[in-house]
């Protein structure tokens, strides 16, 4: 009987509209500023001529605490239909492209930024056109569109460095607050709106979060020594004090390679009829590249910091960084300390295979993959295949391999020499933590300390050279190697370099009479010291 009734029903059609409750609802996906403002780049990344030019601001409102952000690019532009497309929820897309998925991403930006009660404007035209077609926010069940000759906001768009390539094609700005700027100054976007001391902030974040994310487009090709992309920020503020218009530089993950392989790997995915090249970079971070790695001599704030929230690859879309730190997702463990220094990232070569839209889905905002998937799902798995991850297996996090480290370097330019690491002095109750033997019966010692130069660690150094002797080995030279150097230590070196080594007192005998009985022609101490950052903590 229920099934009679079912089959029996009378069919209704109806349509699905939207409410103004609606915009509100989009308004709070919890999703960061920075990452919002990439979905106009990516727009202006895929709408290009030839190579994208494209301008990004962040400058206050007159007479009130709102912040302004606009972004501006000299592509191809939109027609007013193609305008009035782009502000659909779902719009249908006018180009091919991997970047270009849901068809939200600019009513995300416009509605995440301005909470849907602060101003916004959509600005475009055709290389061909003249006649700016304008629309200005809140959102409304129904939309004004204005028409205009004239540049919107040019003060701000028109910059010296874009004048050239004459009137800009899309202008999409909004306002919005310091609650939702702060979102961008913390990795997880729950930064205190108090964060916001000034816009150089905003700038200096925003100069490492797209340079980590379009790092594909900011670097230059191997095939014509250009970049795809150009990102003009302006008024930067350097470390230095310098307030200027800057273009955005790439940020890659400063990883040297781990003890065990040369950090790469290489394949070929198969995803239906197409095959897609995946490259892989990984390694442990280099602390001192990592002190200047954002442009203007600053360090990073929320990429490659040797932490637990930070560790793992990123993945790479094209040149699209659409995820980063992603450890669990990839190998399906948890985060652990001996992971803290390990980095890299996966580059899905989806432009060279011409993977057409539909394959490796993003999250509709772009924050993360969409791990479901099937295609993530091989790519992941390929790269499992590659590389097992377990704290056992990740190199170059520890003291003794960068003493490792520093052995086999001393080999691969002496390979004469005999090295020894932690090597035993005074019946084993002390130790070298590299010795460098040579042929002639005499050597070099390196100890390796985490932690800022102190005369304990000289002290130290002094017990190791006095310990060789005793073992009737000549040291000639010893080295201090630690992440950071005092003049107050520099001093006791100095002083101790005056004064006359220890030796054994035949050999001392030996030299005494060959100088012909002076005292000060005997040898005297020789240690150095070499700071070296990257040392690991």
């Amino acid at each position: 009987m229920k099934n009679k009734a079912i089959k029996n029903a009378i069919k209704k059609m109806f349509g699905v509209g939207i409410t103004t409750d609606y915009f509100n609802a989009i308004a709070k996906q919890r999703l960061p500023a920075n990452n919002a403002l990439y979905e106009p780049i990516d727009n202006s990344a895929m709408n290009s001529l030839g190579q994208a030019h494209i301008m990004v601001s962040v400058d206050n409102v007159p007479g009130t605490d709102l912040i302004r952000f606009t972004v501006a690019d000299w592509g191809k532009g939109m027609d007013a239909d193609g305008v009035v497309n782009a502000l659909q929820f779902g719009s249908k897309h006018t180009k091919e492209g991997y970047l270009c998925m849901y068809g939200v991403g600019l009513c995300n930006f416009l509605l995440v930024m301005t909470q849907n009660k602060y101003d916004w404007m959509v600005a475009s035209k055709t290389p061909e056109e003249n006649t700016y077609h304008v629309v200005k926010g809140p959102f409304a069940l129904k939309m004004e569109m204005d028409d205009t000759d004239d540049i919107p906001l040019e003060d701000i768009v028109m910059q010296p460095e874009y004048v050239l390539y004459g009137k800009p094609s899309t202008i999409v700005s909004v306002v919005t607050d310091k609650h939702i700027a702060s979102t961008m100054l913390s990795k997880e976007g729950n930064a205190r709106p108090s964060a916001v001391t000034n816009l150089h902030v905003l700038r200096r974040a925003l100069a490492e979060h797209l340079g980590v994310t379009y790092r594909g487009f900011l670097q230059n090709s191997p095939l014509n020594g250009k970049t795809s992309m150009q990102i003009l920020l302006t008024n930067f503020r350097h470390k230095n004090g310098t307030i200027e218009n800057v273009f955005v530089l790439p940020i890659e993950p400063p990883i040297d390679a781990p003890l065990d392989s040369n950090g790469e790997m290489r394949d070929v995915v198969r995803l239906g009829d197409y095959e897609v090249p995946i490259y892989a970079k990984f390694g442990i971070i280099n602390q001192s590249r990592l002190n200047t790695l954002v442009m203007g001599e600053y360090p990073p704030k929320f990429y490659y910091l040797k932490s637990i929230k930070n560790e793992g690859m990123d993945l790479q879309l094209g040149r699209r960084t659409v995820a980063s730190a992603q450890l669990e997702t990839i190998w399906g463990i948890d985060r652990h300390q001996n992971f803290n220094a390990w980095s890299g990232y996966i580059v899905v070569d989806v432009e060279s295979a011409k993977l057409p839209r539909g394959y490796l889905n993003t999250l509709a905002n772009k924050s993360g993959i969409d791990v479901n998937d099937p295609g993530w799902q091989a790519i992941i798995q390929t790269i499992r295949n590659h590389h097992e991850m377990n704290p056992r297996n990740v190199r170059g996090n520890t003291l003794m391999d960068y003493c490792e480290n520093l052995a086999a370097r001393i080999r691969t330019d002496m390979p004469e020499h005999d090295v020894a690491v932690k090597y035993p002095v005074y019946a084993n109750r002390g130790q070298v933590d590299v010795v460098d033997f040579a042929e002639d019966g005499t050597c070099e010692l390196y100890n390796i300390e985490n932690k800022n130069g102190s005369i304990k660690q000289l002290n130290r150094l002094l017990m190791g050279w006095n310990g060789m002797v005793a073992q009737g080995i000549q040291p000639t030279q010893a080295t201090l190697v630690i992440p950071k150097c005092g003049p107050m230590l520099t001093h006791t070196v100095s002083e101790w370099n005056g004064c006359t080594q220890m030796m054994r007192p035949e050999q001392m005998q030996k030299i005494f009479e060959a100088c012909g009985g002076d005292p000060m022609m005997l040898p005297t101490y020789n240690f150095k010291i070499v700071v070296d950052e990257s040392i690991p903590t």
